[in-house]
């Protein structure tokens, strides 16, 4: 379904074209897809170590690739990336603590929704599923208004989590499930695309999501 809703975008580039577009036509449901290309690029990286993604066979294929597309990242830009380790985000929701990315990423909006149902739990509410949507959806609007880069754009977390935002943010909810009245994002509607979720949970309950 994907591939024909994206037929013409994935048949103008020709590596797409060649391994989704077999004879031409979309691959069908159940169809065997070969990827010698990414085979590839896994054998090197196993063989010569992660950073030939950055200065190594990968890289040096991957900044060739890029070129012929007119992007202007360089096999020295690649050869100067560093990576940031940074802690992540954890808050303590009843007997489970969640931990996520800082921003950029968006995963701070999930401890919104998850503080906000605690601070109702905590004052001897429930919280009905209508509220948690209202919850998810405000949280995206935080999102598309205020969430950046924070090396270019001071992101506000600790104000989004703070015990006054989470009760602001449970009492419009609740308004918002009540009146069908929602706060829509100041920002245009984003480009068109899907996001793909990864969850592994261990025997012993610990679950690590990569989205």
């Amino acid at each position: 379904e994907a591939l024909r809703g994206d037929e013409d975008a994935l048949l103008a580039d020709p590596g797409m074209r060649a391994v989704f577009f077999p004879g031409g036509r979309p691959a069908g449901v159940g169809e065997v897809i070969r990827q010698p290309a990414l085979a590839a690029t896994l054998s090197a990286l196993a063989r010569d170590g992660l950073r030939s993604f950055y200065d190594g066979e990968v890289a040096s294929r991957l900044a060739a690739g890029l070129a012929e597309l007119g992007v202007p990242v360089s096999a020295s830009d690649l050869r100067a990336h560093t990576a940031r380790l940074e802690p992540p985000l954890a808050k303590r929701v009843g007997e489970l603590t969640v931990s996520t990315a800082a921003p950029n990423s968006q995963g701070y909006t999930l401890l919104r929704t998850l503080g906000a149902m605690e601070a109702a739990r905590a004052g001897g509410s429930t919280v009905d599923a209508a509220v948690v949507a209202e919850l998810m959806y405000s949280g995206d609007v935080l999102r598309d208004d205020e969430l950046a880069d924070p090396l270019v754009v001071p992101v506000d977390v600790a104000g989004a989590l703070s015990a006054e935002a989470l009760g602001a943010a449970l009492a419009a909810a609740a308004e918002s499930a009540r009146t069908g009245v929602r706060v829509e994002a100041r920002v245009t509607p984003r480009p068109a695309g899907v996001t793909i979720a990864v969850t592994a949970v261990s025997s012993d309950g610990v679950a690590v999501s990569l989205i």
